[in-house]
C-alpha cells in the first residue's frame, strides 16, 4: 500500500477537521511572547503553528480560529495555557467533528490522532503540550475561562512578608484597577472593574533568615488587565521593603482622588507563570506515551536550569565571603526597579510623582483622532 503523502492530499475532501483544545507548558525567557506578531517568529504561537503545518494537522494557519486563553508578554512563562483551534481529525464523528457534506472520499475512520505525542515531537524542547480534549465548535478559552492564576516569584531579601501579606488583602474583590495596569485605551480597554478571588504569599522555607529564599505571590480572578499582575508585584514589594506604606493601595483604588496612574515601575516579566485557567466541563487526555515525553523533556529542563542556578548560587557565596564589607542586598533589582538597594534621597513616594491623564481624558483623545462621518447629502 502506498504512503499518503499529505502535501497532496485534499484536506476539505479526504479528512474531517475538529474543533480542539490544547494545554500547553512553555518556558517565556527566550521568546518574544505568546502571540503572533509580524516583527519576530521568536513567539509561543508562531513555533505551535510551525509545528501544527509540519505534522501536516493544519493547512492554512490562518483558517484554524486559533485563540487563546491568556495572552502573555515577552519573558512571561506558562504552565497551562490553553488554546483551541481547528486540525485535521482520523474520526468521522464525534464532539467539536466537522466533517465535509459528501463523506464518500473521506479516508476510513481510524483511532484519533495523538495530538500531544505528535506535535511535541516538532516543538522546541521549552514548549510542551500537555494535553488535549475535544471542544465544542463555538469554544472560545477567553470567552470560557471562568477564572485565571498566576505566580510570581521573588527572591525574600529583606522582605516583612507578613506585612505585604495583609496589604493584599485590600486587593480582593470588585475593584477599579486603573492605577494597577499598563493603559490599553487605545485598543478599547475602557472598563478596568476586575475581580480578584484569592491572594497569597507563600514563604515555605524554614531558615526565614536566608535573603536568597523564595516566595511565591499568588493571585487568581476572573481576568486580569495589561501589565496588572506586575504592577502590583511591584507595588507589594515597595510596601514589603517599607519604602511605601499599605495605604498606597487604599489611595491608588481611589480613582477619584487619583483619576491617573502616578508614575512607577513595573515588575520584571520573567519571574511571571501564567499558573492555571479554570474551565467548565473540560476533560484532557494525554496517552501513556505522551507521559512518558513531557515527564522526561521537564526533567531535563529542570536539570539544566538548576545546575546554572547552583553554580551563581556557588559563585555568590565565594564573593560574598571575599568581599563581607560589600553586604549589597541587590537581590530584588532584577524583580523590581522599585526596590533597590540602595535608595536615592532624591527618590519621591509614588503618589507625589507626576501622574498619567485620567482615563476620562484618554478617552477623549482616542475618540477625538477617529474620523468623522457626517453622512451623505441625498
Amino acid at each position: 500500500m502506498p504512503v499518503l503523502d499529505f502535501r497532496k492530499l485534499n484536506y476539505e475532501v479526504r479528512f474531517t477537521k475538529r474543533r480542539i483544545a490544547l494545554k500547553i507548558l512553555y518556558t517565556g525567557w527566550d521568546y518574544s511572547g505568546l502571540a503572533r506578531q509580524d516583527s519576530s517568529k521568536c513567539t509561543i504561537a508562531e513555533n505551535l503553528i510551525t509545528a501544527l503545518c509540519k505534522c501536516r494537522l493544519i493547512e492554512d494557519p490562518g483558517a484554524i480560529g486559533f485563540a487563546v486563553c491568556g495572552r502573555t508578554d515577552k519573558g512571561v512563562s506558562g504552565l497551562s495555557q490553553v488554546v483551541a483551534l481547528t486540525v485535521r481529525s482520523n474520526v468521522h464523528e464525534g464532539v467539536g467533528v466537522i466533517a465535509p457534506e459528501n463523506k464518500s472520499d473521506l479516508c476510513p475512520e481510524k483511532p484519533e490522532v495523538d495530538y500531544v505525542l505528535v506535535v511535541n515531537k516538532n516543538l522546541p524542547k521549552d514548549i510542551r503540550v500537555l494535553s488535549w480534549c475535544p471542544v465544542p465548535l463555538e469554544f472560545n478559552p477567553r470567552h470560557n475561562c471562568l477564572s485565571r492564576s498566576y505566580k510570581y516569584f521573588f527572591p525574600a531579601a529583606d522582605l516583612d512578608i507578613e506585612l505585604m501579606r495583609t496589604a493584599s488583602t485590600k486587593l480582593i474583590g470588585l475593584h477599579d484597577f486603573r492605577n494597577f495596569c499598563s493603559s490599553q485605551v487605545n485598543n478599547g480597554v475602557v472598563n478596568h472593574e476586575r475581580v480578584i478571588y484569592e491572594i497569597k504569599i507563600f514563604d515555605e522555607s524554614e531558615d526565614k533568615t536566608n535573603p536568597r529564599r523564595f516566595c511565591c505571590l499568588y493571585i487568581k480572578g476572573t481576568a486580569f488587565l495589561y501589565h496588572q499582575i506586575r504592577c502590583i508585584t511591584s507595588l507589594l514589594i515597595t510596601i514589603g521593603r517599607k519604602i511605601e506604606s499599605p495605604e498606597i493601595l487604599d489611595a491608588l483604588l481611589d480613582v477619584e482622588k487619583f483619576p491617573g496612574k502616578p508614575q512607577y515601575q513595573m515588575a520584571e516579566p520573567e519571574p511571571l507563570l501564567f499558573f492555571e485557567p479554570e474551565f467548565e466541563n473540560i476533560e484532557w487526555q494525554t496517552s501513556p506515551a505522551a507521559q512518558e515525553d513531557i515527564v522526561k523533556c521537564v526533567q531535563k529542563l529542570w536539570t539544566q536550569t538548576n545546575v546554572r542556578a547552583k553554580i551563581t548560587e556557588t559563585m555568590l557565596e565565594v564573593v560574598e565571603k571575599m568581599f563581607p564589607e560589600c553586604r549589597q542586598n541587590d537581590y530584588l533589582w532584577a524583580v523590581s526597579r522599585e526596590a533597590p538597594s540602595l535608595l536615592s534621597p532624591k527618590r519621591k513616594s509614588i503618589l507625589l510623582r507626576p501622574a498619567e491623564e485620567s482615563l476620562e481624558e484618554k478617552i477623549k483623545k482616542v475618540e477625538a483622532k477617529r474620523p468623522r462621518n457626517d453622512g451623505d447629502d441625498d
